[in-house]
């Protein structure tokens, strides 16, 4: 774990849960997230796979836009850099389980969304 300067709030950040992309689909999922997440009503979104021949198809968990026109997870709750939740946090994807608190990629989705340190 990384030394951080301060404390990073997860509920009043949410910035994780923006995606960098225009698409509507975001974190990937695998299959074991797809037999986790059956039953959450939670819309998924199959894409090809780039650069593979032939094309393996991919799910991601779709996104919303927010009220600034960014692109959150479909599972978030309130708004990204105010009070927010992840609605499914206890069965949440491996990609966001591997996601580090203050590590370079939080660091670098605080600053897309303006949250600077």
């Amino acid at each position: 774990m990384m030394d951080m300067p301060f404390k990073y709030d997860c509920q009043k950040c949410g910035a994780c849960c923006t995606s960098p992309w225009t698409g509507e689909g975001y974190v990937r999922l695998y299959d074991s997230d797809k037999i986790q997440l059956q039953g959450t009503r939670l819309r998924f979104i199959q894409e090809e796979c780039p650069g593979e021949d032939p094309s393996e198809p991919i799910f991601k968990l779709s996104t919303k836009l927010d009220e600034r026109g960014n692109r959150i997870c479909l599972a978030l709750g309130g708004s990204a850099g105010k009070d927010c939740a992840c609605q499914i946090y206890s069965i949440r994807p491996l990609a966001c389980r591997r996601f580090e608190v203050g590590g370079t990629l939080c660091r670098e989705a605080r600053q897309r969304l303006g949250l600077v340190e």
